[in-house]
């Protein structure tokens, strides 16, 4: 049944995505993001949740693979020119949860070399470039995009080890947003960069001092804060330990 829904419509709900009127506009990405959860195997309506299972519990149905790849990189392209276009923050919101749906079905795409750099180059200007509050949404959808991404990073697929010193300053810009639920989304990005920076604990420790003793202070500073909210508190405990 999904397949002959995606043969006979995806990639016409994907041009949708250009429509000029904000309700059609906000109805496909509805669809678009049904369309994903319906063509995994594990449960993503709770993406929290879906963040901390087994990467082997989320999968593409194959039935759906060849569907998805037709589209696939039309739809980065959608979002991502949303995302950095005049749209309005409504629009750019559903376009970043699509986003961060899509990175949860199918992650190796946006790992793909030529994709990541474009995407990567989207995150960066709105997580670090921009200040506006009315993109906190928008920030933790693509924080919350990182995260998994990390989880599912491959040495074969990409090599993060180019845009390290953006990845930290991204954590460090986090950590210290006044808004809780950005601050504390801050550490559990922080702890995926750490595992990217050291895979295992036989990997050497070899980026310690540039990008894992800057945070030691920044951990410190935060748990000595009076109002920090408790679930901020909570992760900067596990980032100490």
């Amino acid at each position: 049944m999904v397949k002959e829904i995606s043969d006979f419509c995806i990639l016409d709900l994907v041009k949708r995505l250009r429509e000029k009127d904000e309700n059609v506009r906000s109805d496909t990405f509805t669809a678009l993001n049904n369309y994903f959860k319906a063509i995994v195997y594990g449960d993503i309506s709770n993406v929290s949740s879906a963040l901390e299972e087994p990467l082997s519990l989320i999968r593409m149905k194959s039935t759906a693979r060849e569907s998805v790849n037709t589209i696939i990189d039309q739809l980065l392209q959608e979002l991502l020119k949303i995302l950095k276009g005049n749209s309005s923050i409504s629009i750019k919101i559903k376009a970043s949860n699509l986003l961060l749906t899509a990175s949860l079905c199918v992650p190796n795409v946006f790992l793909n070399k030529q994709n990541w750099n474009e995407i990567f180059d989207t995150f960066k200007s709105i997580l670090l470039e921009s200040k506006d509050p009315s993109k906190n949404e928008i920030r933790l959808n693509l924080m919350l995009c990182l995260r998994r991404l990390f989880r599912s990073h491959n040495e074969n697929i990409i090599v993060f080890s180019d845009f390290f010193d953006d990845l930290s300053n991204i954590c460090q810009s986090a950590i210290q947003n006044s808004y809780f639920k950005i601050s504390a989304e801050g550490f559990r990005v922080l702890s995926g960069f750490f595992k990217v920076l050291r895979p295992n604990h036989n990997s050497p420790a070899i980026h310690y001092t540039k990008y894992v003793k800057p945070f030691i202070y920044v951990v410190n500073s935060k748990l000595k804060e009076a109002d920090i909210d408790q679930e901020a508190r909570i992760f900067t405990k596990l980032k100490k330990n």
